[in-house]
């Protein structure tokens, strides 16, 4: 889990930095690693829904060339949950 939790969080700083460089090619492919890295997250179901909608919001920014909204919503909304969740599994399973 520990190994997780340290490439969602390296993916997350390597996504982030290619959208707001506007690096658009590198961020598409970035993006399907990071949405990987979050498939292979044990979360809760209950967490689910709100992750599903914060990621179609990130999804419309990139549709929008928005990529510094989507930047944020990656680093700010989307990683800090995901983290969040994984590290009170890993907490509970010691």
């Amino acid at each position: 889990m520990e190994s997780l939790i340290k490439d969602i969080t390296n993916q997350t700083t390597t996504l982030v930095r290619s959208l707001r460089l506007g690096y658009e090619g590198d961020a598409g492919l970035q993006t399907t690693i990071y949405i990987d890295l979050l498939m292979e997250a044990p979360l809760p179901k209950s967490n689910l829904e709100e992750l599903s909608n914060l990621i179609t919001i990130a999804h419309n920014a990139l549709a929008n060339r928005d990529y510094l909204f989507a930047a944020d919503i990656f680093e700010y909304e989307i990683s800090p949950r995901v983290l969040a969740n994984l590290s009170q599994s890993t907490g509970s399973k010691q």
